[in-house]
């Protein structure tokens, strides 16, 4: 988790996206992903935009997200950051051709 938030955001709670893309927070949650794993962990924030959430329900939101991913890919974490930047799609597809394309 340390490693996405830092790589996103510097581990920037507060930062919103500077490409306009809509994400903010320190893992640069997109608003409908966010919502998602927030309904689980803190519904209470669902709506609410990620970067005005306060750390700690941050955390728990993406350690929500980090589990499932870790559970759906069997701990690779190839696959988990693959989900993570480039979606589900992307990472099921690198699933199904055994074909993982190289980061920067």
């Amino acid at each position: 988790m340390y490693n996405i938030g830092n790589k996103e955001s510097g581990m920037d709670y507060t930062l919103p996206n500077s490409s306009g893309s809509g994400a903010s927070g320190a893992y640069q949650f997109m608003q409908g992903t966010w919502d998602s794993y927030a309904e689980k962990v803190a519904p209470e924030y669902v709506g609410v935009a990620p970067m005005n959430a306060p750390a700690e329900v941050q955390d728990a939101v993406m350690y929500e997200k980090t589990s499932e991913m870790y559970d759906r890919y069997g701990g690779n974490i190839q696959l988990m950051a693959l989900e993570h930047y480039g979606g589900m799609g992307a990472a099921d597809e690198a699933m199904r051709t055994g074909h993982i394309p190289e980061n920067d």
